[in-house]
């Protein structure tokens, strides 16, 4: 919902380079963690360490911790495709959408409030998302190559516009 909010507002305040450039890398990111933490669900760092005081204090970083259980102890299960819950994995995907939401509103005031949230969100995310924060560190991990990545893209995206700008029959020639 965040991320959404964030887009619609760089829409609004006519950034529509920077929403493209969010939504382009959520898109990005969002695919390569649900193919990364189908290795790596755990069953976090909560319902692993916590004590049960602990548990019922941070119960949003358990919900999921039931279902997870329930298919590795099971040899025959179904899943409820009505009542899906997400699985505590690496990397973290809460990381990588502050990180990318910090970064949509750089070189901006915008910066300071969207960094004081981000950095509250992936500072919540070890007790309220029940990550480890080795999911964390590969959430950042995995924010910077994707960054890198568009820059990288981008950049030759551009330079190809602009040979085909001085070079019209060249865009014909690829057709």
């Amino acid at each position: 919902m965040t991320a959404l909010l964030a887009y619609l507002f760089l829409i609004a305040v006519g950034r529509i380079t920077r929403a493209r450039e969010l939504a382009v890398l959520l898109t990005g990111t969002s695919l390569t963690v649900s193919i990364v933490a189908a290795w790596f669900p755990a069953m976090g760092s909560v319902a692993m360490l916590g004590d049960d005081q602990l548990q019922a204090i941070f119960q949003n970083g358990m919900y999921f911790v039931e279902p997870l259980a329930t298919v590795r102890n099971s040899t025959a299960h179904a899943l409820d495709l009505g009542n899906l819950v997400g699985l505590c994995s690496f990397p973290s995907f809460h990381t990588v959408t502050g990180l990318l939401i910090a970064w949509a509103f750089r070189a901006s005031w915008t910066i300071v409030p969207a960094s004081a949230y981000s950095a509250a969100m992936i500072a919540a995310t070890p007790l309220f998302g029940g990550h480890y924060f080795v999911d964390l560190i590969g959430g950042a991990a995995l924010t910077v190559v994707a960054v890198l990545a568009y820059g990288r893209i981008a950049a030759a995206e551009a330079e190809l516009e602009g040979r085909e700008a001085s070079d019209p029959s060249a865009s014909r020639a690829r057709i």
